[in-house]
């Protein structure tokens, strides 16, 4: 009888059913990526799934992923599960596999972050970055900045 309750409820109420759907589901996160200032050293992207560590200390970023720049344009193309993110991407111009920054720690390399986030006398926050990739996909278009 409980069972038989719990499934008509489940049926029966929309905004049940999609939560216990998107359980485990995942989406195309694409995320294309402008404003190189030239095809060096590769692209980095970051992706973080909580405020901790975004975007200035990429080993508590959830993923990590590189790719080569191509005409001064980067595009990564990831499938994740459907949560909330923020990603931060770096023009890794020497290829060392981090962003370089100066004694004050400015960035020496372009960088930049979804929603094209800015940040106001420091690095971007989070709830600026934010977004939800869905199952059906998400994209994200990020213009480098350099400082």
């Amino acid at each position: 009888m409980l069972n038989v309750a719990l499934t008509s409820l489940l049926l029966s109420n929309p905004a049940v059913l999609p939560t216990e759907a998107a359980d485990g589901a995942s989406g195309t996160l694409l995320v294309e990526v402008s404003g190189f200032q030239n095809d060096y050293g590769q692209a980095l992207m970051y992706v973080f799934k909580t405020k901790s560590g975004f975007p200035t200390k990429p080993a508590r970023a959830a993923f990590k992923f590189r790719v080569p720049i191509n005409n001064k344009r980067a595009s990564f193309a990831v499938d994740l599960p459907v949560h909330e993110y923020a990603a931060f991407v770096v023009h890794d111009y020497n290829g060392n596999g981090e962003l370089d920054t100066n004694w004050l720690g400015i960035p020496k390399e372009g960088v930049g972050a979804s929603n094209n986030a800015k940040g106001r006398m420091g690095p971007p926050k989070y709830r600026d970055a934010k977004f939800e990739l869905t199952a059906t996909g998400t994209r994200q278009a990020i213009k480098l900045v350099y400082i």
